[in-house]
């Protein structure tokens, strides 16, 4: 289990690296609450600050995250660093882990749904 953990947090570290020098990508939509929508199926890969799950959707303050909505072409690409909170709905296929006995800094990797960057 450690081994895994130790290949998640490479893992995570190099997305958040390349993410870094990728940028932000432009995003058009927004939802009825004010938040940007990213995308139905989201790749996530990041550092993320209190992360709170109700009803199956995850909240938390993006400490850097890197975000990937594949689509025919490289659709919507970014990372979301300083705090910022965002939230998704929980997946099969994403992984949310929260080491140490506070469980305040947690980790992220995988594909969400519902993917929103809340603004301010």
């Amino acid at each position: 289990m450690k081994k895994i953990l130790a290949v998640a947090s490479v893992l995570c570290f190099l997305f958040v690296s390349v993410g870094s020098s990728v940028g932000s990508g432009t995003i058009d939509a927004k939802d009825a609450d004010g938040g940007i929508l990213v995308g139905d199926r989201t790749f996530l890969s990041g550092t993320v600050v209190n992360p709170v799950e109700e009803n199956g959707t995850i909240s938390a303050q993006a400490l850097q995250v890197f975000y990937y909505n594949p689509g025919i072409f490289v659709d919507q690409v970014g990372v979301v660093k300083g705090l910022t909170t965002i939230s998704f709905t929980k997946s099969n296929f994403i992984m949310v882990w929260t080491p140490g006995p506070f469980e305040l800094i947690g980790y992220v990797l995988g594909f969400c749904k519902d993917f929103e960057i809340e603004e301010e």
